[in-house]
């Protein structure tokens, strides 16, 4: 059996520490994604990246009456203790020079690489480090001791507001896309291999029995969870939680969670620090988001992944849509692809896109999808939905006008297929056809 995925996590980190940003690639699931400066002009390449989002401690709640003259409850044996310890952020190695910071880290499963511009750089920087990492411990559903595998191996949990909106968010878009995205896949995805990394064929009964447990609808929020929850605390200030009404189902939100989070980055950045940085690009794993711009006031520059050659080669490159005024509205790329992250069992290949209707991995004639806009979420979310909808369902729902995107397709020939809004940000190498409404 041979199995693929992508290397240069020490390329990329060499890269971003230079002076560029960084050439990213994860090692884990889906969307995985490389930002390399191309010398001059900065650029940074997309590639599919990848999946799972990373962990947190979670709390319980207590939901006995109050006394008139209440006493300090003890918590309950079992009950995880609170990480302590210096800020994520102090471990990171930044250079920062002339206004400009810059880092490479892993977290997310993958290298991420920063690039922040302006007077408050470095302290953005660290700020978006931090809550990069605070969010990690809430959404992965590797990281021992996330809110996200805490809630799956009980079925039940009292959860943040960022796990609660975060699966809000995966189940309106798995509605929006007629089920092409799907957060409840993850047992389909598991008995694949593609999170323990032990790959194997699984038998047609298997997938048929575990796409019994793809129920989106069927994870639910629950008000004042009791303290017999599986991670309860009784101290604890959060009142929500998380059930599964099927049993055996568990929910992966690699499909959203970088955009998720690169929503938030933003969200800091514009409350906190728009008089500090003028610019910013940020790649995560498979996910790059840029605000502002350089200095000299050129824009943000992501090359298009070649799907048939080396990580870094692009066939086309994106000038991001950003604003030279000093605002930092957000524009994101995001690609997923079926060439990263595979493994071979007597010469058939089989690919870590799962369609949530066979239990199967994709085979549709593409080879990658690229997603802009200035919601991260979305465009994460919609690189897998287009990617197994294929071409045709793909231009059909972009059609629609249910949400406001753009999008890059290219098919196994290499063939590069653009959405109108596109086709005056795109430089293109290769044969390339123009989608219009």
């Amino acid at each position: 059996m041979k199995v693929k995925s992508l290397t240069g996590v020490l390329l990329a980190a060499i890269l971003a520490l230079s002076g560029c940003v960084g050439n990213v690639g994860t090692i884990s699931e889906k969307k995985e994604s490389p930002a390399v400066d191309d010398v001059q002009e900065e650029t940074v390449v997309t590639e599919p990246e990848s999946e799972p989002e990373q962990s947190a401690e979670v709390a319980g709640d207590e939901t006995a009456e109050a006394e008139p003259e209440p006493e300090e409850e003890e918590e309950d044996e079992d009950e995880p203790e609170e990480e302590q310890g210096p800020p994520f952020s102090d471990s990171l190695e930044i250079n920062t020079a002339d206004g400009k910071s810059v880092a490479a880290f892993y977290a997310l499963d993958t290298v991420i690489s920063m690039t922040i511009y302006g007077p408050e750089s470095e302290n953005a920087l660290k700020a978006a480090a931090d809550l990069i990492d605070r969010l990690d411990r809430v959404i992965s559903p590797q990281r021992e001791g996330s809110e996200l595998r805490i809630l799956n191996e009980n079925g039940n949990a009292i959860c943040s507001d960022e796990l609660i909106e975060a699966v809000s968010l995966g189940q309106e878009y798995g509605k929006a896309t007629d089920g092409a995205f799907n957060i409840a896949i993850y047992p389909v995805v598991d008995a694949w291999g593609f999170f323990s990394g032990e790959y194997r064929v699984p038998e047609a009964e298997e997938i048929e029995e575990l796409l019994t447990l793809a129920r989106p609808e069927d994870v639910k929020e629950a008000e004042r969870p009791s303290k017999e929850w599986s991670n309860g605390r009784r101290n604890s200030k959060l009142k929500k939680g998380i059930v599964f009404e099927t049993e055996g189902m568990k929910i992966d939100l690699g499909g959203i969670g970088k955009g998720y989070i690169a929503d938030k980055i933003a969200l800091m950045f514009n409350e906190d620090y728009a008089d500090g940085v003028t610019g910013a690009v940020i790649s995560l794993g498979g996910n790059i988001i840029c605000l502002g711009k350089k200095p000299e006031g050129k824009s943000f520059k992501v090359g298009l992944q070649d799907p048939g050659k080396a990580v870094g080669e692009y066939l086309a490159v994106i000038t991001a849509a950003t604003s030279s005024e000093g605002n930092l509205t957000p524009y994101s790329i995001v690609t997923s692809g079926n060439y990263e992250r595979f493994f071979e069992v007597d010469g058939v290949k089989y690919t870590h896109i799962i369609d949530p209707e066979t239990g199967y991995p994709v085979e549709n004639g593409l080879a990658s999808v690229t997603v802009t806009s200035d919601d991260s979420a979305l465009a994460d979310a919609l690189t897998t939905a287009l990617f197994v909808m294929g071409y045709d369902k793909a231009v059909e729902f972009w059609r629609s006008g249910t949400y406001d995107f753009e999008m890059a397709l290219i098919d196994e020939n290499g063939k590069l297929y653009l959405t109108e809004g596109l086709k005056d940000q795109v430089k293109s190498y290769v044969q390339t056809e123009i989608i219009t409404r």
